[in-house]
């Protein structure tokens, strides 16, 4: 399996049409042999990025299978059906790989609760798995810089009453947590201090200033 990532990465038709097919018979001979296989993952991937959605489904879940970084997988499942306008499966499977201690995907639903596009918006969801997400205090720094845009889309649903009523109180506290953060990391993504000089500049919640 090694060697189809060389020809992954390949814009040649004739490589590419040497991967599928070499990836495709070792997932299916694996199969037949009851033996785990990253061939269908590999292809899910391959054709996700392709924008073949339905194959990418179908070898998303020939992966799940084989319980081989099961919520990981279910973690790729749900954005290709986030990509598509499935939120119901979409939840499903971010919430399955939540269950399997991929507690990333408490950021994905807190985002798809708190946009309403292919779901319907419900900013007690949100706030309930972007509070699970930020709570993961051992994250490595990747994850601590999401964290950080977490609390800030927290400060977002109250900024803006989305699905809920506005409540300057909580969102001043959640950008005041965000910002905390990205100074912790030496980063910003620039949102929660706007945010926060709006809110001072126009006097909302807080003293003018």
């Amino acid at each position: 399996e090694q060697m189809s990532w060389a020809y992954f990465k390949s814009d040649d038709k004739k490589n590419i049409d040497k991967m599928i097919k070499y990836l495709t018979r070792t997932a299916n001979v694996c199969s037949s042999f009851g033996v785990h296989s990253s061939a269908n993952a590999v292809l899910g991937k391959f054709y996700e990025r392709q924008k073949n959605f339905d194959s990418a489904i179908y070898w998303y879940k020939r992966s799940l299978a084989d319980r081989n970084n099961f919520g990981m997988t279910l973690e790729k499942l749900g954005k290709v059906y986030c990509k598509i306008g499935d939120g119901f499966n979409a939840a499903k499977c971010f919430e399955d790989a939540y269950d399997e201690k991929n507690f990333t995907c408490a950021f994905e639903l807190g985002k798809i609760y708190q946009q309403g596009k292919i779901i319907s918006q419900n900013a007690e969801k949100a706030v309930e798995w972007y509070e699970k997400f930020v709570r993961m205090t051992d994250a490595p720094y990747l994850l601590r810089v999401e964290i950080g845009v977490a609390f800030t889309h927290l400060g977002e649903i109250f900024f803006f009453g989305q699905g809920t009523e506005i409540n300057y109180s909580k969102a001043l506290e959640y950008f005041l947590k965000a910002i905390k953060v990205f100074e912790v990391v030496e980063t910003s993504d620039g949102y929660a201090h706007y945010y926060l000089g709006k809110m001072y500049y126009l006097g909302l919640g807080v003293e003018k200033n």
